[in-house]
């Protein structure tokens, strides 16, 4: 998929979470709902992923999400359980000083939902090396067989 075309897939997917309550926003008072998505291209040892920030109003990022092929990283403002639900693979990442999204690749990840796990991801691994199992076609991606397709 050509990058500008992935960023677009990309933001939009963030986008229908933030509006399916998978990821909660700060309570900025009615009207003050001004949030913004900005979306970074980030090479992981000559694969591509695509990192998005939330932030808020005044520009300070409230929310960000790191997606890979097959699932994605995110920060505590989602709900893994909500994301596994709709058969996401998601893992979140704990860091007390947000660094810019090329700095959470060396965060180590808190929580993993059960696609995650499948998918090998572990707690207590670093971002980027979770980033890159996340990659990786699984079974559970693979075409339906012939045999599943006739009736």
């Amino acid at each position: 998929m050509k990058p500008c075309l992935w960023q677009c897939v990309a933001t939009a997917s963030v986008l229908l979470l933030v509006g399916s309550g998978c990821v909660s926003a700060p309570d900025r008072g009615a009207g003050k709902n001004h949030a913004v998505v900005r979306s970074e291209t980030i090479d992981l040892g000559g694969q591509s992923i695509v990192g998005m920030e939330m932030l808020k109003a005044d520009g300070s990022p409230f929310a960000y999400a790191l997606r890979a092929d097959h699932g994605l990283v995110v920060c505590p403002h989602f709900d893994l359980d909500g994301l596994a639900q709709g058969g996401i693979a998601a893992a979140r990442a704990m860091r007390w000083k947000f660094n810019g999204l090329r700095g959470e690749l060396e965060a180590p990840i808190v929580a993993v939902n059960a696609p995650a796990a499948a998918r090998g991801v572990t707690v207590g691994m670093k971002v980027g090396d979770a980033l890159r199992l996340l990659m990786q076609a699984g079974a559970a991606d693979a075409p339906p067989s012939p045999a599943r397709c006739t009736p």
